[in-house]
């Protein structure tokens, strides 16, 4: 398995040869914003369905090459040929990152987590046929990492951290709405418990109320009345008394 300082090795001669055919004048490094810029400027110009469709290498690169003068940095001078070196050697690099790791992944080692795994896999194998430059050497006998070297380190660290991170706010974020049910089916409960305890305290009052109206009915002196008015309260009282299961005669029914 190729090591990350294999990489680098393997970039830099590249780029050191790619240095000797262009001739003796070597341009500046490129920046970080203008490494941004250049990967900005490739998506923008492949994901749209218009212009990235249907056209010659040439007139492709063209594309690239108008989005990135028109939103590079104010420092940067680059050439439509030099973009396109500089983006072989970028997806170069993000081809070998991905095997790297995916050959990590697929170890899935027990007990370590993706920053672990990512410096456990950093190590030079002892196979590696990719020989290393002559900079990258000495540094590596000094013990100092390359400045290369360092700015992938800091990005696969970044990456672990941030899926770390990531992992820590969707359950965080899981929590929270499982707490916010929960505190919606208190409050539908609560709800629920106050809408029965008032039908509750309606159906009693007008039990209450029925029964007053039933008691003054049958607190009625018939003997003070005459006719029709008698007729009626002696028939309001056996309906009462048959109502709550009472004979006239027997008392209460078995």
């Amino acid at each position: 398995m190729l090591s990350l300082t294999s990489l680098i090795a393997w970039r830099r001669s590249q780029t050191n040869a790619a240095s000797c055919e262009r001739g003796p004048h070597r341009s500046v490094n490129y920046t970080q914003d203008e490494d941004l810029c250049l990967i900005s400027s490739w998506l923008n110009v492949s994901k749209d369905p218009i212009v990235g469709t249907n056209q010659s290498l040439e007139a492709y690169w063209d594309h690239i090459t108008k989005y990135y003068q028109e939103h590079k940095p104010s420092y940067s001078d680059r050439n439509k040929k030099s973009l396109q070196h500089r983006w072989d050697s970028i997806n170069s690099a993000v081809s070998k990152f991905i095997g790297f790791k995916a050959q990590q992944d697929r170890l899935n080692e027990s007990g370590k987590t993706g920053a672990d795994r990512v410096c456990s896999g950093s190590a030079e194998p002892s196979d590696s046929k990719q020989p290393m430059g002559q900079d990258a050497a000495k540094k590596r006998k000094s013990g100092a990492p390359s400045d290369f070297e360092s700015q992938c380190l800091e990005v696969l660290q970044q990456m672990a951290t941030t899926g770390q991170e990531n992992h820590k706010a969707m359950a965080a974020a899981r929590e929270e709405r499982s707490a916010n049910q929960k505190a919606k089916l208190q409050i539908l409960q609560q709800q629920a418990d106050s809408q029965h305890q008032h039908v509750v305290a309606v159906v009693a009052k007008e039990k209450r109320k029925e029964f007053g109206h039933d008691q003054s009915i049958m607190d009625a002196d018939l003997n003070a009345m005459f006719g029709a008015r008698r007729d009626f309260y002696e028939a309001m009282q056996q309906r009462i008394l048959t109502k709550y299961g009472i004979n006239n005669n027997k008392g209460p029914s078995s």
